[in-house]
């Protein structure tokens, strides 16, 4: 799950420049990327509706 939040990273980059990097540079299947950006949490706090 994606975290925002988590420490130091918005001092070495910006939030956009974070969510390009993950969606360009990780080598990780597309439905994982999904649930990493958002999907799990949707998940998890909503049901999945």
């Amino acid at each position: 799950m994606w975290a925002s939040d988590y420490p130091g990273m918005l001092m070495h980059a910006t939030m956009k420049e974070l969510i390009n990097l993950v969606k360009t540079q990780c080598h990780i299947p597309e439905r994982d990327k999904e649930l990493i950006m958002g999907q799990n949490a949707k998940r998890l706090f909503f049901g999945g509706k």
